[in-house]
């Protein structure tokens, strides 16, 4: 587990860079954002797996679109 650098932003879709830690000890980084489909996603996880990334966790929330 680790973080990614906030500048790798524009790598991952340019989803949102948070960092947090796991039973306040170990560091991990959250993205969260909106991706055109699952292309994009793949493209995502490609790019962490590139880096020598773990990915802990993948989830799809419906998004709120604003009216």
């Amino acid at each position: 587990m680790g973080t990614l650098d906030k500048n790798w932003s524009d790598y991952c879709g340019g989803m949102k860079i948070e960092h947090d830690r796991v039973l306040n000890e170990y560091p991990v980084t959250i993205l969260t954002g909106l991706l055109t489909d699952q292309g994009a996603l793949i493209g995502v996880i490609n790019t962490l797996y590139d880096v020598g990334c773990p990915l802990i966790s993948v989830e799809c929330v419906e998004a709120q679109l604003p009216r």
